[in-house]
């Protein structure tokens, strides 16, 4: 697994109509590192600037104003109220004065970090003037920052103890002057440091692979107190302040005021982060907006919140959190181990965190949650108790706990809930310890549950978030009707003994047939392969077992599949690309910036090489666009932020390949996994429009690939997998698909009984996809094919209906110009060729005359991207 920084779509203001379920809940994977990762997954939790700042220095008192309020260690450093340039002072170096913070959370790893202030220099010498270094050898750093005799700024830094690293320098125009106020950046901004004096950059360095691995901020010289003496300035620095952020990427107009002091917990909307390491056995920890970041709870344990540690998380932010680089704790980001994180926003009619002191007596307790919340957990967070959990299913009378297997408990006298359903602004609780004891300290995570009043999506009228039970019935693929896909389950039996179990579409909720993950938020166990719960295009899929015994009763909580909103941006949801390395266990594919749900994989060079197909849905196996084989055994895996990985083996031995990758999207693409019944029928999907071409494939027996196109109509159908013209068809039952349903007959290649197939369905949106076809002319003249984009199209998938014809593509990463362009073929094993075919056009693609997709009178079906 990789990716430890994703940017995902930054989340909206005030929750309410309108959000999308991605902007309020994530499932984010990432690697531990010891160092510190930018989780950024699109959650606004907390104000992106204030809560990154690391340490805040005013000038007008050597005491940090920050939100974490760091110890600052003064040697002969003064307060000078005379020659400052905001507030009421400026602290004075005077040649030998230093100051010194030492904290874990100034260990900035290969993060994003800005470090400015106001700088005066009594005069130009070669001069130190800070560090971040080795509290234990001050001749060794990581930043460091000096001033020449010219007023010449060099930002240096060091990748390895004792060893000299390049640097960023100004240039002879831009240097500083003495008896002046210069303000002054440092920038780390993905892999380039910045230098910036007064807003204007002058200089810069690519230090891709540099760890900032020490903890100790030094003001006053660049080489430290050991042997550095000669070097330490005489001068001012004003409002100081070091950021875990890239506050600056270009050029800048300086500040025209001192910073804010004035810090908040969160100014976001605020929320919980629930991480779990999936490698190793250790506790699920839970960590939340209310009660800050240097507290965590531990789901699978009845112990009181920690407060050992305090760089777990180190903020919230407008886009995700910052993990600290406490790697001692095994539960956030320890260097070597693959972790889970959901991250839950607050909002209206999805999710709300209340914390409380307990008064002994019956009371309620106010929320925001907007709606009556349908599940709620409870944590006593000052002494070992046990989680308490209410769920509408079970009424006022029962409760269960979440770090335990039992069945739930009987509450007859109202000692949990007090005998009161929630309602949409408050819920109650009875006297009992575990909820309410006098003096106690407590936190609760309540959950809503839409029923056609979610008030999410684009126009604000669909549901996110379903709690609610089913009885089991010993059948296998069980379908739970939740009215939308989902990507995220918690699941319990109510009324026996099991696990929770958390299972989740970026871990494996795959189709049938093919295992999965799940984890336990009741025990500290490593991840394990599941094969019970399965994805469904309206709820969820659950097999005979523990989990679906007849007679038992079953409650979950199930949170819906994203995106809501149709793309804008044909960036985010396809990405091309190509690479020079053999694929195997130790090269991964080329990294995409989403997380992929179809791809298709293909070796450029290699005559007789097969062209795999891929799936989120479909786990590790794989198919062939060129092949009527059943599903094969593959290496691939879906636990990325950014593309898909190969698990094992190696594909093939030759090295140059073409990727394509896929997102789902309303409007523009979905997959759909389903079981055949024999007999006609439709087949539920999210895209939102009616499909206007779709592939199925039969997954576990030898059938041709079937191709229904709006243009052909839906009394033909093509294959995939050969050449052959359209040919009269009834396999999608003589009925065109609709915005929610394809039809489909009883013929075996779409609908065996007990057989397993797979649906890929596309359609147009305007500036990302285009559907279509066009009528060839062959020497007539070119033909410029208009699919209303703006910048031409990168992918282009062209077939012949009418005849016999290749399914041929070009894209812009093997070469679509004016000229010779490369081109496959997706139904043959032949190498890649080249050919005149098709040029560059602004709104979308141009054909040649007299070339093999410009028949003349032919019929074309064509798909294209933007």
């Amino acid at each position: 697994m990789t990716a430890s920084k994703i940017v995902a779509a930054a989340a909206s203001g005030v929750g309410g109509a309108g959000l999308d379920v991605n902007e309020v809940f994530s499932t984010f994977l990432y690697d531990g590192n010891h160092v510190g990762n930018s989780i950024e997954n699109g959650i606004n939790l907390g104000n992106d600037t204030e809560e990154r700042v690391l340490l805040n220095l005013s000038g007008d008192t050597l005491t940090d104003t920050g939100p974490n309020t760091l110890t600052v260690s003064n040697n002969s450093v003064a307060v000078n109220t005379s020659t400052k340039k905001y507030g009421t002072g400026s602290l004075r170096f005077n040649g030998s004065a230093t100051a010194t913070v030492t904290d874990a959370s100034l260990t900035l790893g290969t993060s994003d970090f800005t470090i400015e202030f106001w700088l005066y220099l009594d005069s130009l010498s070669l001069k130190g003037i800070l560090n971040i270094g080795n509290p234990s050898d001050h001749t060794d750093y990581s930043i460091g920052m000096y001033v020449d005799a010219n007023g010449g700024i060099t930002s240096q830094y060091r990748n390895t103890p004792n060893n000299m690293g390049a640097f960023s320098t100004g240039t002879a125009t831009t240097n500083m002057s003495a008896t002046t106020w210069h303000h002054v950046a440092i920038v780390r901004h993905n892999n380039t440091l910045s230098a910036y004096l007064d807003g204007s950059v002058i200089g810069t360095d690519d230090i891709t692979g540099t760890t900032v691995g020490w903890n100790q901020l030094e003001l006053g010289t660049h080489w430290g107190t050991s042997g550095g003496d000669d070097y330490r300035f005489t001068g001012y620095i004003d409002d100081f302040r070091l950021s875990k952020k890239a506050v600056y990427t270009a050029n800048f107009t300086a500040p025209s005021s001192a910073h804010s002091t004035s810090y908040t917990a969160t100014t976001g909307e605020g929320g919980l982060v629930w991480s779990k390491v999936r490698s190793n056995g250790f506790s699920n920890a839970l960590i939340d907006t209310e009660r800050g970041v240097n507290y965590y709870l531990k789901s699978n344990d009845t112990t009181a919140q920690d407060t050992s540690r305090t760089d777990l998380i180190t903020s919230f932010n407008s886009n995700g959190y910052t993990l600290g680089s406490d790697g001692g704790k095994w539960y956030w980001n320890r260097s070597g181990e693959e972790y889970v994180s959901w991250t839950f926003r607050k909002a209206p009619k999805f999710f709300d965190v209340v914390t409380y002191s307990g008064n002994g007596s019956a009371r309620t307790i106010s929320h925001n949650l907007g709606s009556a919340p349908s599940m709620i957990l409870i944590k006593q967070t000052n002494t070992t108790r046990d989680w308490v959990v209410y769920h509408h299913s079970l009424g006022t009378t029962k409760h269960l706990r979440l770090n335990s297997t039992s069945a739930s408990g009987n509450d007859s006298s109202g000692e949990y809930w007090g005998g009161t359903t929630p309602t949409a602004t408050q819920f109650s609780l009875g006297d009992y310890f575990a909820v309410n004891q006098n003096g106690g300290t407590y936190v609760a995570y309540l959950f809503a549950h839409n029923n056609n009043d979610g008030g999410f999506g684009p126009d604000g009228d669909q549901d996110i978030i379903k709690c609610g039970s089913y009885t089991g019935n010993s059948t296998d693929a069980r379908t739970i009707d939740l009215g939308f896909e989902a990507q995220w389950l918690l699941v319990k039996r109510s009324d026996g003994a099991t696990d929770w179990w958390i299972v989740d579409s970026m871990r494996g909720l795959h189709a049938r047939q093919m295992s999965g993950k799940y984890l336990e938020a009741n025990t500290s166990n490593a991840e394990a392969s599941q094969g019970k719960f399965f994805a469904d295009s309206q709820g969820f899929m659950v097999d005979a077992g523990d989990y679906n015994t007849t007679g038992e009763t079953y409650i979950y909580m199930a949170i819906r599949r994203g995106p809501l909103a149709v793309p804008e941006d044909a960036t985010k949801v396809f990405d091309l690309d190509i690479n020079t390395q053999a694929i195997n266990s130790s090269y991964a594919p080329p990294r995409t910036p989403f997380p992929v749900d179809m791809g298709i994989y293909r070796n450029r060079n290699q005559s007789g090489a097969s062209t795999p197909i891929f799936a989120r849905l479909q786990g590790a196996n794989y198919l062939q666009t060129n092949a009527v084989d059943a599903e094969g055994s593959g290496y691939t895996t879906w636990d990325q932020m950014d593309g898909w990985g190969i698990s094992t083996g190696s594909w093939e031995s030759s090295s140059n390949y073409v990727f394509y990758n896929w997102k789902r999207a309303p409007s523009y693409f979905d997959v759909v996994a389903y079981s055949g019944t024999g007999s006609a029928r439709t087949v539920s999907h999210n895209l939102g429009v009616p499909p206007e071409m779709i592939w199925v494939k039969k997954r576990d027996g030898s059938q041709a690939w079937q191709v229904y196109h709006s243009a052909t109509g839906n009394n033909q159908t093509l294959q995939l997998n050969t050449d052959a013209a359209a040919a009269s068809s009834t396999k999608f039952n003589s009925t065109d698909p609709t915005s929610s349903v394809f039809s489909l007959s009883n013929a075996s290649a779409v609908n065996g009984s007990g057989t397993n197939y797979i649906a890929y369905l596309f359609a147009t949106v305007a500036g990302v996809s285009k559907v279509g076809s066009y009528t060839g002319n062959a020497g007539a003249s070119t033909i410029n094919v208009d699919c209303g984009f703006s910048s031409g199209a990168r992918f282009v998938l062209i077939k012949e209906s009418s005849g016999t014809g290749d399914w041929w593509v070009f894209d812009t990463v093997r070469g679509l110009v004016a000229g010779n362009d490369a081109a496959l073929k997706l139904n043959t094993t032949d190498a890649e060729s080249s050919f005149d075919y098709i040029d560059p056009y602004s709104g979308g693609f141009s054909l040649q005359t007299n070339s093999g997709i410009n028949t003349n009178n032919a019929t074309f079906i064509f798909y294209a991207i933007a």
